[in-house]
């Protein structure tokens, strides 16, 4: 039923219905976008999308990450589970989150080894785009170095089953070389670069 407002227009969607667009969107086939998303609100939901196609896009990319992420959690866990019960008989390839990875370590039936995997290892890093500002200046990238705790992301956000890098380079690889810069977390440090290269603490934040 296609539900309509007093003045004979369709009534605004809901953030409810949001995931049921995406839904139906995907079950006929389609990938789930703004111009998908508005065609099933419309002809199946019977409701506006509205008027913003850029605002939509992003609920949509916004619900079907979260919705991927709660997906991929879940299958870690259950592959996590289905070892323990000797369902299966290996984990391999990033098979489990970190967490899971510890659970394991402490089970004295697993064998956690890294073996094998190191110079293809996974390596998490921050991109910048050095031809936008304020990333072409250099001190403003040393800045974000000197900000970023990663002995915390690897400690606590990654339960100490990783190493902190210095570089794009995964340590296993066969060309990595432990001989560069190292920036050690120092917010002072951090604070007078970003004054030296003109942004202030009231400067428009950066995007």
């Amino acid at each position: 039923m296609i539900e309509k407002s007093k003045g004979g227009r369709l009534r605004e969607y809901t953030e409810a219905q949001a995931p049921q667009g995406i839904e139906s969107v995907e079950a006929r086939g389609d990938i789930a976008d703004g111009a998908t998303m508005k065609q099933a609100m419309r002809d199946e939901l019977g409701v506006s999308p509205g008027s913003d196609a850029g605002i939509l896009d992003a609920e949509v990319r916004r619900i079907c990450q979260k919705r991927d992420q709660a997906m991929a959690k879940e299958r870690a866990e259950t592959r996590v589970l289905m070892l323990e019960k000797g369902e299966i008989d290996l984990l391999a390839d990033f098979g489990a989150r970190p967490q899971g990875a510890l659970r394991l370590k402490n089970n004295p039936d697993a064998n956690i080894t890294t073996d094998g995997y190191g110079a293809i290892g996974s390596v998490v890093y921050l991109e910048m785009n050095l031809r936008r500002k304020p990333f072409d200046d250099l001190r403003v990238r040393k800045t974000l170095a000197y900000a970023i705790d990663t002995d915390f992301i690897a400690n606590v956000l990654f339960s100490g089953q990783t190493k902190v890098g210095t570089g794009p380079i995964h340590s296993g690889n066969p060309f990595y070389s432990p001989d560069v810069p190292r920036y050690e977390i120092d917010l002072d440090k951090a604070r007078a670069l970003l004054d030296e290269a003109g942004l202030k603490p009231d400067a428009k934040p950066i995007s």
